[in-house]
C-alpha cells in the first residue's frame, strides 16, 4: 500500500482539484482521510492509502467494470473476471450476438466475487434468472471451475 497527500485551497475551482480527482482515477482507493484546516487560507488536506491499478492482457480491469458501484476485486477476482470474459466474447462470436447479450460486465464481476458452484448457486446471482441459466448456466460453472 502507499501513501499520496494533496492540499487543495478551499476555493471550488482550482487546478488541485483536478489534479486530485485525475490521481483517483488511477488508482485503487484503499482509505481516504479528508481535513479541512482553517488557517489564513483554508483549505483541505486528504490522505490517500492507495494500490496501484494491476494492467490485465486485455486492459485494465477498472476500464471495464463502472466504480460507481463500488466492485473492488482481489487479483484471483480479477482473473476469474477475464477468464469469464474470454468466454463470454467466444460465446458471443459463436452465438452471433453482442457480449452484453450473454452477460454484463457488472454480472461477470458479481460471478467472479461469488464464485457458483452449482447451477442452484448461479441463482443467486443477480441478473440469472431461469433462461440465462438454462442457456448458459452450465458453461459458467465450467469456467469457474477451470479458473
Amino acid at each position: 500500500m502507499q501513501l499520496q497527500l494533496f492540499t487543495i485551497p478551499a476555493d471550488p475551482v482550482c487546478k488541485e482539484m483536478q489534479t486530485f480527482n485525475d490521481f483517483l482515477k488511477t488508482v485503487n482507493v484503499v482509505q481516504l482521510v479528508p481535513a479541512f484546516v482553517q488557517a489564513e487560507k483554508p483549505y483541505w488536506s486528504f490522505a490517500v492509502a492507495f494500490e496501484p491499478r494491476v494492467e490485465t492482457q486485455a486492459g485494465s480491469f477498472d476500464s471495464v467494470v463502472k466504480q460507481n458501484e463500488k466492485t473492488s476485486l482481489t487479483a484471483e477476482e480479477k482473473i476469474i473476471f477475464e477468464a469469464l470474459r474470454a468466454w463470454r466474447s467466444e460465446t458471443a462470436k459463436a452465438e452471433l450476438l453482442p457480449y452484453y447479450m450473454i452477460c454484463s460486465n457488472r454480472e461477470l464481476a458479481a460471478l467472479a466475487v461469488f464464485k457458483p458452484i452449482s447451477v442452484e448457486e448461479l441463482r443467486q446471482v443477480r441478473g440469472f434468472g431461469d433462461r440465462r441459466i438454462a442457456r448458459y448456466g452450465e458453461q459458467i460453472i465450467e469456467v469457474l471451475a477451470g479458473v
